[in-house]
């Protein structure tokens, strides 16, 4: 199998994002309703948010890792998914086993993070390549 160029690879890579722009853009979505969610209901007790954060965490792990094994399996670089997707995992667990540890930053930090990230993620979904999109 002849190698690939820096530049002949990352168009492969761009091509193979751009394929699954949708869970790109299905990850900031989830990630910006949860940021936002946070921040307007500050009724919703803090066990309860703990739990949706540790939820969404799981979730969102699970698809980084998933993503990222099916780039390695395409002989492509995904170990960065792949751990993106395991200390997710991880986080998930810890907020799951002990609630109250950092409760009182925990709101703020994780509602800035869901609206960064998931402000980011639609604008990469959107900036990748129009022709190989599929609906």
């Amino acid at each position: 199998m002849p190698e690939l160029t820096q530049s002949e690879f990352a168009g492969v890579v761009v091509r193979g994002m751009a394929q699954r722009w949708w869970v790109l853009a299905l990850r900031g979505v989830a990630a910006l309703v949860f940021g936002l969610l946070a921040l307007m209901a500050p009724g919703m007790t803090l066990v309860v948010l703990t739990i949706w954060f540790a939820a969404f965490m799981a979730v969102d792990g699970v698809l980084a890792t998933v993503t990222g094994i099916g780039a390695v399996a395409h002989h492509r670089h995904g170990a960065a998914l792949i751990a993106e997707g395991e200390l997710s995992l991880v986080v998930a667990a810890i907020v799951l086993a002990w609630p109250g540890v950092g409760i009182a930053g925990f709101v703020l930090l994780a509602a800035i993070w869901a609206i960064v990230t998931g402000a980011a993620l639609p604008w990469g979904a959107v900036a990748l390549p129009l022709p190989t999109r599929r609906f």
